[in-house]
């Protein structure tokens, strides 16, 4: 959008100022765009309604064009993009937990069940909410599980994320606690690289296990593969990840993109978790998603393989915009995947 484009540079100006933190003019450009967007997708609805009453003639012309009317078409659509942000941001800064009920052969497992609960695309920066970060650990506690996976873009690298806003998480995140432990893969938002998150230890301070291309057996209940993050097209090495068994155990595959699910389904993968998608965050970029991934968003079983795609529980930094992202969700919720497994 040229015109948020240039609000950004005014607002930008204005930030090296410092008559306001950097950080919050960002904030108001995200809120800025999405308002913009969904006036212009009301005035165009509403072009297209009066084109269609000039060819059917169903309101007179002389009605059309009344001050009382104009004037209350102006203030309902701004009342409509008002809104429009606040329901998103309340979309987006409340989890809700999507609960699954599955069974997985048993194999040798001496499990019978296990509640796994699956957070991706946390995306903590800057502007990440502490009431949101206590709310989300709050309902992970309620749930008691057995086991917590992380498939991806837990930390923004993108970004101007400081140590003591992380060291804020992590003294919040320290009481997300389950019986196995925590386990997780980078994405496309936390790339290995070098940034403040390894710098100060983020992931072996809250006992997270980080799993790059790799199959670890936990305890001889269930085999984990944590693959690193791959796009489109880019096989994914768990044919040679699977060589390394020496069990018959039930096998659960982080991969933080839904691309190439058909590699899981070949490899008769019992249980594999992504994120990635947002599921689109801004309707109507849902059917984008749609039309992109083979799996968008929620469950699909293809032979004996479970898949599950999340919306993400937060908003991503957009790549190359410092601290700028879309605090806003419109096209899906702040999700929090729970899977009920049941060995048969």
């Amino acid at each position: 959008m040229p015109l948020t484009d240039a609000t950004g540079q005014i607002i930008y100006s204005y930030g090296n100022l410092r008559l306001i933190s950097f950080t919050y003019l960002n904030l108001i450009i995200g809120y800025y765009a999405i308002f913009v967007f969904y006036v212009f997708l009301l005035i165009t609805g509403f072009y297209i309604l009066l084109g269609i009453n000039r060819l059917i003639r169903i309101v007179p012309e002389s009605i059309l064009k009344s001050k009382t009317l104009v004037h209350a078409a102006i203030f309902l659509t701004l009342v409509y993009g008002v809104s429009i942000l606040i329901i998103g941001t309340h979309n987006n800064n409340n989890p809700v937990i999507s609960r699954f009920y599955i069974t997985v052969p048993k194999k040798s497992t001496t499990l019978k069940s296990l509640k796994v609960i699956s957070i991706s695309d946390l995306h903590l920066k800057n502007l990440t909410s502490t009431v949101f970060l206590k709310r989300l650990v709050d309902k992970v506690r309620l749930e008691n599980p057995d086991i917590i996976f992380m498939p991806g873009d837990l930390v923004e690298t993108y970004g101007n994320t400081n140590e003591s806003r992380l060291n804020e998480f992590i003294g919040i995140l320290k009481d997300i606690k389950s019986v196995y432990g925590i386990y997780a893969v980078r994405g496309n938002h936390d790339l290995p690289q070098k940034n403040v998150a390894d710098k100060i230890g983020f992931n072996k301070r809250l006992g997270i296990t980080m799993l790059s291309d790799s199959l670890i057996d936990l305890e001889s209940r269930i085999y984990i593969i944590g693959l690193d993050y791959r796009g489109n097209n880019e096989k994914r090495p768990i044919d040679s990840l699977l060589k390394q068994r020496t069990k018959d155990l039930p096998v659960v595959l982080l991969d933080h993109a839904p691309y190439c699910l058909e590699d899981a389904i070949r490899n008769n993968i019992d249980v594999q978790l992504s994120g990635h998608t947002h599921y689109g965050q801004i309707w109507p970029f849902n059917y984008l998603t749609e039309a992109v991934y083979d799996l968008a968003w929620g469950y699909k079983k293809v032979d004996n393989t479970n898949i599950f795609v999340s919306c993400g529980v937060q908003d991503a930094i957009l790549p190359g915009r410092q601290d700028l992202s879309i605090p806003v969700r419109t096209g899906s919720v702040s999700e929090i995947i729970e899977i009920n497994i049941d060995f048969r």
